[in-house]
């Protein structure tokens, strides 16, 4: 049984005077993230748990660029810098695909950050008919929105079970569910998802929640005013 600490309480904070002074794409994303970030790329930040072997949760600007990066001989890769980031053997035969959760699809303006997105401690064990199903709809449709408009996000597991399955040798945990969190787009509130790590195929409303039922499923506590 994997360790579980209701106690702790992950503070997301984010400065609306920093998202007005974010200069360019690849500003400064560390206004945007709370300190207890173990891992830092150019494009996102997330924090990661090592005893479940998956982040707790990612925090990235989407990348509206049109220009597109070629994704040519990029794998699932550990990073060594993150203690207990997985192998991507550890989801070989598992039935479970390697799930980005800051999608590849966000940073193809540029190879570095697209590259980045491959680290296994930016992925948990989301089941195929999710990761591209339903979970990709709603990746696309924030994309989509990111051309206009700038759009942040914050996504991660959900755990709701006191014993979670493993897969690989090492022993990654697999979600019950996943939230996503999308500050700015064509939406002038915060707006929250849940998916539970099943198939299914259903519109995207059907999956929106209030933030407050994403508080009390994760521990996190996440701000309420939208990017302008």
């Amino acid at each position: 049984m994997l360790p579980y600490f209701p106690q702790l309480t992950w503070l997301i904070i984010w400065s609306l005077a920093h998202v007005l002074a974010l200069s360019a794409l690849g500003g400064d994303l560390s206004k945007f993230y709370p300190a207890q970030a173990v891992v830092e790329r150019d494009r996102y930040a997330l924090s990661f748990d090592a005893a479940r072997r998956c982040p707790r949760w990612v925090c990235w600007r989407i990348d509206g660029a049109a220009k597109a990066a070629d994704r040519k001989g990029m794998a699932f890769h550990a990073d060594p810098s993150v203690y207990r980031s997985p192998a991507a053997s550890d989801y070989a035969a598992s039935g479970y695909d390697i799930g980005h959760m800051c999608p590849a699809g966000d940073m193809t303006s540029d190879a570095g950050a697209l590259k980045d997105t491959f680290d296994t401690a930016n992925a948990c064990p989301q089941l195929p008919a999710l990761n591209r199903g339903d979970w990709k709809e709603l990746e696309a449709a924030l994309h989509n929105e990111a051309f206009t408009k700038p759009v942040l996000c914050v996504c991660g597991p959900v755990w709701t079970t006191g014993r979670s399955a493993l897969i690989g040798e090492g022993g990654v945990a697999v979600p019950d569910a996943f939230f996503k969190i999308a500050y700015g787009g064509t939406c002038a509130v915060v707006r929250a998802w849940v998916f539970p790590n099943k198939a299914g195929s259903r519109p995207l409303g059907e999956y929106s929640v209030p933030l407050a039922a994403v508080e009390t499923q994760t521990g996190l506590t996440f701000s309420r005013s939208p990017i302008p």
